[in-house]
């Protein structure tokens, strides 16, 4: 299955919206942290080799949707203080931690964040986001069209 759109913004009152798509809860992960800088920042002169700055990001979530919330405020956070936009994200490693002791998984995630420092010259800051919210925030699977959908909203 191909996918028409990675993202697309919703109109939303006072804030801002985003419904991300996925053929695997990966490239969902991966497409909602696209959505979400794409309402930061666009670069005017972006090539893929220009790409100075890699961030490892290591997080943990007891549900898929703690974890979707957890990633992108840590991309925020390394947005915000060492002031990069980030153009390319690649999920590493994506699984449940459980042991026989507990009845409830933990979600860990290792993923891959690429960017550039921000240079004004070269990017074109649009939004500045405070954190994703946590309202109407619902992963679902639509089995029948084999893609993951979540609609997130944004505190600016």
């Amino acid at each position: 299955m191909t996918l028409s759109k990675e993202f697309e913004v919703i109109d939303y009152t006072s804030d801002v919206k985003i419904r991300a798509y996925g053929r695997n809860i990966e490239e969902l992960f991966e497409n909602s942290a696209r959505g979400m800088f794409s309402l930061i920042g666009k670069n005017k002169k972006f090539r893929l080799n220009n790409i100075d700055k890699i961030f490892i990001i290591k997080i943990k979530g007891a549900s898929y949707e703690e974890l979707l919330v957890s990633w992108l405020e840590k991309l925020l956070f390394y947005h915000e203080t060492k002031k990069i936009l980030f153009f390319d994200f690649k999920i590493i490693s994506f699984f449940p931690d459980k042991n026989e002791a507990d009845i409830n998984p933990e979600y860990s995630l290792e993923a891959k964040a690429s960017g550039e420092r921000i240079d004004l010259k070269k990017h074109e800051i649009l939004t500045h986001i405070k954190g994703p919210t946590y309202h109407n925030l619902n992963i679902i699977q639509d089995i029948k069209n084999e893609i993951f959908e979540v609609n997130i909203i944004f505190d600016v």
